[in-house]
């Protein structure tokens, strides 16, 4: 898992929405964001995929963090934004309902998730903002050894013709 800032720094946040649900991503992270896009479906992919789009060429699978989440699952519409970022050593899609704002965090404001969600390796700690809270993910984390081993064992074998993004 990542570290949080050490004392003194501070460290970009860029916040986004599912429903009432605000989550946050560490900004080095965050590669670009973009409008929402047919999704192409891709047999045998984990549940947590809702299939692959293409990106200047680059084909990335797309992932639900309403079902990484269990939160009630829907249709992307175009007012929808993906967000495409590195989950360790590979570039993955987010669904997200809403970007909010890239916040600039001091370690104060930010609660290691270890003392509030050990069972949870998702996330790296709570911001405390003056309107919220905001769970800040570890993508390093995002997809199980399993699920990502499925998505690259899925791409490499099919033929996955996809709408450019």
């Amino acid at each position: 898992m990542n570290a949080l800032p050490t004392e003194g720094l501070t460290q970009k946040i860029l916040g986004y929405r599912l429903g009432e649900d605000r989550f946050g991503l560490p900004a080095e992270t965050v590669l670009r964001i973009i409008r929402a896009v047919e999704v192409t479906p891709v047999p045998g992919f984990p549940a947590c995929a809702m299939g692959v789009i293409n990106v200047q060429g680059q084909v990335m699978p797309v992932i639900s963090m309403r079902r990484k989440f269990n939160l009630p699952d829907k249709p992307v519409r175009l007012s929808d934004r993906f967000i495409i970022a590195k989950a360790g050593a590979r570039s993955v899609v987010l669904v997200a309902d809403e970007v909010e704002n890239l916040f600039e965090l001091t370690p104060g404001t930010i609660a290691e998730s270890s003392g509030i969600l050990p069972a949870n390796q998702q996330f790296r700690g709570v911001a405390k903002l003056s309107d919220g809270l905001l769970l800040i993910h570890d993508l390093a984390s995002l997809l199980s050894l399993d699920e990502g081993e499925l998505i690259d064992s899925t791409l490499s074998s099919t033929d996955t013709r996809t709408n450019p993004a």
